[in-house]
């Protein structure tokens, strides 16, 4: 197993992130935090453990929602310096770990919660880093994983590739992610497209330059706002920005 991405493309992508850096709520996020809440209604976590985590937005949104302890490991010295000034600023309760996950000290079996958002698909092989994730994960914890739909998507595929950053992507279907889970003996609760018109992945993949994405800021801000008065709820292959995985860790589970 290979990573796509070297150390150094996360030092320049985390070096001048503007903090405090919040969950960001627009309308296509909303209906991913509010998938992924729903399944944990009547047994919120204590403690959560994002895999490559940086700068701490999702622990921004579920210690905000949960107030549950949100801890992140990762393995960049930069993210973490930051991610940990992130959390000092929104007061998070939670550690942040520098560490490479496949030469961790956490303990094994440990969190109610463990998830990635766009961390699976920039290693070449999928078991290697999917097992990490059951090994911090208790039995009966939720596992949560997101990987963008750069592939299946025409549209975004189109974002992508004018972005540059398709060489340190690679394809992650939701039936690879069905697969592992079913390997691992895992209880899915959901396996498909989510998140409908990712506008600010459109924004933030197209318009790097700091001062032409605030530029045109507003008209996404507008364009964001009409989705929550003309709300498109069809989810699918073109039109949605991820592709998630949630599944339940049953006892005995976990083991290929």
């Amino acid at each position: 197993m290979e990573k796509l991405t070297k150390k150094e493309h996360w030092e320049n992508n985390w070096r001048h992130m503007p903090l405090p850096a919040r969950f960001n709520t627009d309308y296509s996020n909303r209906v991913i935090s509010d998938r992924i809440a729903q399944y944990l209604v009547g047994k919120p976590p204590k403690k959560i453990i994002e895999i490559g985590g940086c700068p701490g937005r999702w622990s921004d949104f579920f210690f905000s929602r949960f107030g549950c302890q949100c801890d992140i490991v990762d393995y960049e010295e930069n993210g973490c310096k930051t991610t940990e000034e992130n959390y000092r600023l929104l007061k998070i309760k939670g550690d942040v770990y520098c560490q490479d996950i496949f030469q961790h000290t956490l303990p094994h079996n440990n969190y109610d919660l463990v998830m990635s958002a766009g961390l699976v698909e920039h290693f070449t092989e999928l078991e290697p880093i999917f097992s990490k994730h059951l090994e911090l994960l208790k039995d009966g914890g939720l596992l949560v994983i997101g990987v963008p739909n750069g592939f299946d998507s025409k549209y975004y595929n189109r974002v992508m590739k004018a972005s540059g950053k398709e060489s340190i992507h690679r394809r992650v279907s939701k039936e690879e992610l069905a697969e592992a889970a079913n390997n691992h003996h895992l209880k899915i609760l959901y396996c498909d497209y989510l998140g409908v018109v990712g506008l600010g992945l459109m924004k933030r993949l197209l318009f790097e330059n700091s001062v032409l994405r605030r530029l045109v800021g507003p008209i996404f801000y507008l364009l964001d706002k009409l989705l929550f008065v003309f709300p498109v709820t069809k989810e699918g292959s073109q039109l949605s920005p991820k592709i998630y995985l949630i599944a339940r860790k049953t006892v005995g589970s976990g083991k290929a």
